[in-house]
């Protein structure tokens, strides 16, 4: 896991926030996970066998999550998970990330002959 901020980008986290929330839920289903540590999935871009980006924000009412949000990128097999503590820093991420999943989700499209 990273954490991400717009000032120091992302920094390796020793921390298995999803593998723990799975454990303590007794289930396989991450977004069922992420969901009980008090957040909610606000949407996806992307395709998730190309590149995809699932974005979640804590709730605010009575459950909170830990950080202000949650990014789980994927880029063909590696999955990243990428906690940010402020919505400027979820903001300055996806300027970032954005247009690299849209570009490679439509190179992934052309077909050469």
């Amino acid at each position: 896991m990273f954490s991400y901020s717009a000032k120091d980008g992302a920094v390796f986290v020793k921390h298995d926030l999803i593998g723990e929330a799975c454990k303590a839920a007794d289930t396989d289903d991450v977004n069922l996970a992420i969901s009980l540590l008090g957040y909610i999935q606000c949407w996806e871009i992307g395709d998730p066998e190309v590149a995809a980006i699932e974005l979640f924000n804590s709730w605010g009412d009575g459950v909170q999550g830990r950080y202000s949000s949650l990014v789980h990128l994927t880029m063909g097999t590696e999955m990243t998970l990428y906690a940010m503590n402020t919505p400027y820093d979820t903001l300055h991420f996806m300027k970032e990330h954005v247009p690299i999943v849209k570009a490679i989700c439509e190179l992934h499209l052309i077909k050469f002959d």
